[in-house]
């Protein structure tokens, strides 16, 4: 069994308001996965507890003891369920206490018959009051917003009833409804190895916006600065890029390059036009960073581009109707919206993912993402939309809504 895709909506109100929100990942583990990216297991608190994904095989006895992302658990006793034995296990979250953010414990039931608990009571705090001398609630949530003051939550879940399935499933075989993922994967045909042929960037090649990332890092030539001399004489590369849209007569770039004597720094163009020229190329400001990951062309995976992933991927309205179909989130009847800010990411080592993707758990030396943002106003209600996507196979990670009204 392989979670396809998972869903987790949230609904906060506190003093100031009101806040909203879904999170949806697709072949991460589900919503569990993405919350634990927070570091704290936080999901174990929302949803049901499925006991072997969370023990395993584990054996529950009276003694039976152990830690899992971020909770220790125990067994504290038993009672009778029915015509069962049921165990008792106390669960205690340590990332909550160690960073004085509050307190969360779960106590459930489980037998032997549920997969899972038969009855879960928890009980959490969150609150940033006790957090300035070990950490901020902003730093661990990071762009979940969740606001500022206190959240407490308890909640009882006991089973109602537990219908099984007719038939065996037999281990091994295939299915006609099985996915196929094989058929999603890009062609070899489009896959290029840009980082190990000396080129400078992830290949974009998009006319679904009118100045792409070539063209962005053509405009680094036309001007006297380190980002051209790293690109010429010390086989540098972009690993961060973003683009700004929101002027329909330009594209403002973003760029991080990287220098393999491990300089980095940063440059922020403004693009127009169809050719890079000092008339269609406008530097904006550039710097030099004081933290980057390694440089390490031999870590970065190859990926077909920018462009076939939008047309093939993300843009398919029919594919993703809430992401890119007649009223979608990122893009609208296959056209990204302008506000929408597109970036891509190329870690190699020593470098975490943007905190604005903290909800994935894609920060792992060797990958390449794409990701974007996207925030605005719609009556009472203020919306910002994150997603995240595999850029060596186009796959949508998942993405992030959220809302909120004063």
């Amino acid at each position: 069994q392989n979670t396809l895709r998972s869903q987790f909506d949230y609904e906060l109100t506190h003093p100031d308001g009101h806040l909203l929100g879904e999170v949806t990942s697709f072949g991460l583990g589900g919503v569990i996965d993405s919350f634990d990216a927070l570091g704290m297991g936080a999901s174990m608190t929302f949803a049901p507890l499925q006991v072997h994904d969370v023990l395993g095989n584990t054996l529950i006895d009276e003694d039976a003891a152990g830690n899992i992302s971020g909770w220790s658990w125990r067994v504290t006793g038993s009672e009778d369920f029915g015509n069962e034995i049921a165990w008792k296990i106390l669960f205690q979250n340590k990332d909550l206490e160690k960073h004085c953010l509050g307190h969360a414990t779960i106590h459930v039931l489980v037998i032997p018959s549920s997969p899972w608990a038969v009855r879960q009571s928890t009980d959490l705090l969150i609150s940033s009051e006790d957090s300035d001398n070990c950490g901020t609630l902003e730093e661990i949530l990071g762009e979940y917003a969740m606001p500022e003051g206190r959240l407490e939550l308890r909640m009882t879940v006991e089973k109602t009833s537990l219908s099984r399935g007719e038939h065996l499933v037999d281990l091994g075989l295939s299915y006609d409804s099985k996915p196929d993922f094989s058929a999603l994967r890009p062609p070899s045909s489009e896959m290029q190895d840009w980082a190990s042929n000396n080129q400078m960037h992830t290949p974009d090649n998009s006319t679904k916006r009118s100045h792409n990332l070539e063209l962005a890092v053509s405009c680094i030539d036309v001007f006297n600065t380190p980002a051209r001399d790293a690109l010429r004489d010390y086989q540098a590369y972009i690993w961060r890029a973003q683009d700004n849209r929101s002027d329909s007569s330009k594209t403002t770039w973003n760029m991080s390059w990287l220098a393999n004597d491990d300089s980095s720094g940063w440059i922020i163009i403004d693009v127009s036009g169809t050719t890079a020229s000092s008339e269609a190329c406008t530097l904006i400001s550039e710097g030099m960073h004081d933290d980057a990951p390694s440089h390490n062309r031999k870590a970065i995976p190859e990926s077909p581009s920018i462009s076939w992933m939008e047309t093939n991927r993300w843009l398919d309205g029919g594919l993703f109707p809430e992401f890119s179909g007649s009223d979608g989130l990122a893009a609208k009847n296959g056209q990204w919206h302008s506000d929408l800010k597109l970036g891509v990411l190329v870690a190699t080592t020593g470098f975490d993912l943007p905190n604005s993707l903290n909800f994935l758990p894609v920060n792992d030396a060797g990958k390449t993402t794409i990701d974007g943002i996207r925030s605005w106003d719609e009556g009472d209600w203020s919306h910002t939309f994150t997603f995240a996507a595999d850029a060596t196979d186009g796959q949508i990670l998942g993405w992030s809504h959220v809302w909120s009204s004063d």
